[in-house]
């Protein structure tokens, strides 16, 4: 049972990672763009 409690945990912590990271690229990017930026 350790096991399976300890996957768990090291599931939700790359989860919560993940969305972190799904969250901060974006900010990151258009911070990083000047506003009004290259896409047009």
């Amino acid at each position: 049972m350790e096991t399976q409690n300890n996957s768990r945990r090291s599931f939700i912590k790359k989860a919560a990672i993940g969305t972190l990271a799904a969250i901060s690229i974006p900010e990151i990017l258009s911070a990083a763009v000047p506003k009004g930026g290259s896409k047009k």
